[in-house]
């Protein structure tokens, strides 16, 4: 039987997240395992930065220690769970995953596909793109598992894990010649 070690939780801290939270808590505490949540959060771009601390930092302390004081403000802290607003190289802790549960940004989905792990996506209710363009390009790819959100109770999650886990990931190749084939085409037309 499958015995999760680290289950990875990216969230960016809404009210619609929360739930999945509870699910990750509890998932960790029932295998042992090591949850690990994720902040997603943007970075502050430059209007909203002095230009010293543009210049001498990516991201200034307050706005950092702000983001960590919302985090364990949204989430309390749980035994087992270790808190992260960044993770440099997010796609080879996505390669190195043995199922993702994930909200159906295309960019993570596609990294996924890429990398050819199975996994579980969650499209935002009233997003075009993860309603419309991901499940579209995930289906050219034989990728992923769409979820429902409120049709997801922890025992429907669970059966879809189990399954998903069993599954043999056979997604079609992601190109990754685009950058050559942009680059052919220009040179046609100069």
């Amino acid at each position: 039987m499958f015995q999760p070690r680290v289950i990875l939780h990216p969230t960016d801290l809404s009210e619609s997240s929360r739930p999945a939270y509870s699910v990750g808590v509890d998932l960790a505490r029932q295998y042992g395992a090591k949850l690990l949540v994720l902040h997603v959060a943007e970075t502050l771009g430059p209007e909203n930065v002095t230009y010293g601390e543009a210049v001498s930092q990516l991201e200034p302390n307050s706005y950092q220690q702000r983001l960590e004081d919302d985090l364990r403000r949204a989430l309390p802290p749980a035994p087992g769970v270790e808190y992260r607003r960044f993770v440099p190289d997010l796609y080879a802790h996505l390669a190195a995953c043995d199922l993702a549960v994930v909200q159906g940004g295309l960019s993570t989905c596609m990294e996924l596909t890429a990398t050819k792990r199975p996994f579980l996506y969650f499209p935002l209710r009233n997003h075009f793109e993860q309603n419309v363009h991901v499940p579209h390009r995930l289906a050219r790819y034989g990728a992923g598992v769409r979820m429902d959100y409120t049709q997801a109770d922890p025992e429907a999650l669970a059966h879809a894990i189990a399954d998903g886990l069993k599954r043999p990931v056979l997604y079609r190749d992601v190109e990754t010649d685009g950058a050559r084939r942009a680059a052919a085409t220009l040179a046609r037309l100069v």
